[in-house]
């Protein structure tokens, strides 16, 4: 199998075997130019989440620091049954409703059940207070000392809390997880990188050696064999079983050679012929 792969080599003409050096780099930067297109899409998706879960985080914050506005803002209305002081409380449950479904959007869809719950339950949370507040403006003040005498609302704001936490508690899970991914992606694009370098270095040297095997040692086992050749004024030249350029040059050295034996065989016989000329022209002159 080697032997037979070693041939096809040898038949390939050398400048194509000069342009296999500079086709490995060019392929290995159209594969690395892929790589890292892949790449950058990965990283730009893991990015992506990432910003997903950072806004989805920060939405849940403000979603639970408005439910706690409404609260604080309701008793301190209760406190001084001052419709200036009921500012705060109202701009909570205008902001609410809006960072709600801003935050249910964002919500992955095995998650949005449960926070629906939630919004059901904050619904049901403001429609107590405004039924308070109404309560208090028509001066019915001790079933709101009551309402917060037995902890009614503070019960609710635990419940609240509670569920909040669990998916603050989820989502953080899921960022770890998403922050693991990204450190993968990168540690994969590196090695990736690094052993791509190493196999194109490795293919350029491997090609190097095979060229420079496939036409020097052809070329110094000719000069070899055409040094050694003794007596022979015109040696014989070798014809190698190659297709390529070293192939012809052998092919043509050899007719050559050939030519030029013929050609001195026949000085040699005209030599011969003239020297037995000369000896028979000599022999006449010698009896007259």
């Amino acid at each position: 199998m080697q032997v037979h792969l070693g041939r096809l080599f040898n038949d390939i003409p050398i400048h194509y075997k000069l342009l296999l050096i500079s086709a490995i780099p060019l392929a290995s930067l159209i594969l690395f130019g892929v790589m890292t297109y892949a790449n950058v899409r990965t990283f730009s998706q893991d990015e992506e989440r990432l910003n997903n879960l950072y806004f989805l985080q920060k939405s849940a914050a403000l979603y639970m620091r408005l439910v706690v506005d409404l609260e604080t803002g309701f008793r301190g209305y209760v406190i001084s049954e001052d419709d200036h002081d009921l500012a705060p409380y109202q701009e909570a449950r205008e902001g609410i409703l809006g960072i709600g479904q801003e935050l249910k959007d964002r919500l992955p869809e095995g998650q949005r059940q449960q926070f629906t719950e939630v919004q059901a339950f904050v619904a049901e949370f403001i429609g107590e207070k405004e039924k308070l507040i109404q309560a208090i403006k028509l001066g019915r003040s001790r079933d709101v000392i009551q309402y917060i005498q037995e902890g009614r609302g503070r019960d609710r704001m635990d419940q609240i809390r509670e569920w909040m936490t669990q998916l603050d508690q989820t989502e953080k899970r899921i960022t770890q997880q998403e922050l693991a991914r990204l450190s993968h992606d990168r540690t994969s694009a590196r090695f990736a990188m690094l052993a791509g370098g190493l196999v194109t270095l490795g293919l350029i040297v491997c090609a190097l050696f095979l060229i420079a095997h496939s036409l020097a040692v052809p070329l110094v086992n000719l000069s070899k064999i055409v040094g050694t050749t003794s007596g022979e004024l015109v040696p014989v030249i070798p014809v190698l079983e190659r297709k390529d350029e070293i192939g012809d040059l052998t092919r043509v050295m050899q007719k050559m050679s050939l030519q030029i034996r013929e050609h001195f065989n026949e000085l040699r016989q005209s030599d011969a012929a003239l020297r037995k000329l000369n000896a028979h022209l000599s022999s006449s002159e010698a009896k007259y």
